[in-house]
């Protein structure tokens, strides 16, 4: 009979550390359908070029969507005499996004968009969605640039967007979205008029006047 391996997890209950058996062998205990085991033979590395040895196995325990609370340790376990078993700790960091910039950007009609988003504990592959409201935004048109770019030395991934030629239409929230990372949004209103100067002007126009006792107000017009 062949030694079975089995993948057991470390879990606190109530206050104490109890072994929780995920698999043996093929079999999975958990119900959580996020873990599998993965047999396969095991990767050998020469100094050519590796190459499979079907005569080994690795038995590979596989997380779907890891979340934070998987973190913890786990336990690889052969039925042999005496026992064999082998602890790995995982550690699961979360990765956010962050908007640099204002909550809410202001621009004029017919200017140019720039946001950046920022994502911390990325990993090098990971692809930032941009979206305009509920629509993702079409890197292919004419008017729109996204580049992407991931820091090795400090695991962050920084995601750039521009659009030239704004238009009113442009207003709204705009979200930038990874995988295993929390959206990060900012409002942008396109096509605010400030009539600040104009009532100043049509104050002075109508009256006439100079006086240190009057206040002057300044006016906001914001079009959605």
């Amino acid at each position: 009979m062949f030694p079975m391996v089995s993948w057991i997890r470390q879990r606190e209950i109530n206050g104490i550390v109890r072994p929780v058996i995920l698999t043996t062998g093929l079999f999975t205990y958990t119900s959580d359908q996020r873990f599998s085991v993965l047999q396969r033979p095991t990767m050998e590395y020469s100094s050519l070029s590796p190459a499979l040895d079907h005569s080994l196995t690795d038995w590979v325990l596989q997380i779907k969507f890891v979340q934070p609370r998987d973190a913890g340790v786990y336990e690889c376990q052969v039925s042999t005499e005496p026992r064999i078993s082998e602890n790995f700790h995982l550690n699961v960091v979360e990765s956010k996004a962050k908007m640099i910039g204002p909550a809410d950007v202001y621009v004029k009609q017919g200017s140019t968009l720039g946001l950046t988003c920022l994502v911390s504990q990325a990993v090098e592959h990971a692809t930032v969605f941009w979206y305009h409201d509920l629509n993702v935004i079409d890197e292919s048109q004419s008017i729109v640039r996204i580049d992407q770019n991931f820091d090795f030395t400090m695991a962050t991934m920084t995601s750039r967007l521009r659009i030239n030629n704004l238009q009113s239409a442009h207003s709204g929230n705009y979200t930038c979205l990874t995988t295993a990372a929390d959206p990060a949004s900012t409002m942008v209103h396109v096509n605010i008029q400030l009539l600040c100067n104009t009532v100043i002007q049509e104050f002075h126009k109508n009256f006439r006047f100079q006086s240190a006792g009057f206040r002057y107000h300044c006016a906001l017009l914001l079009n959605y």
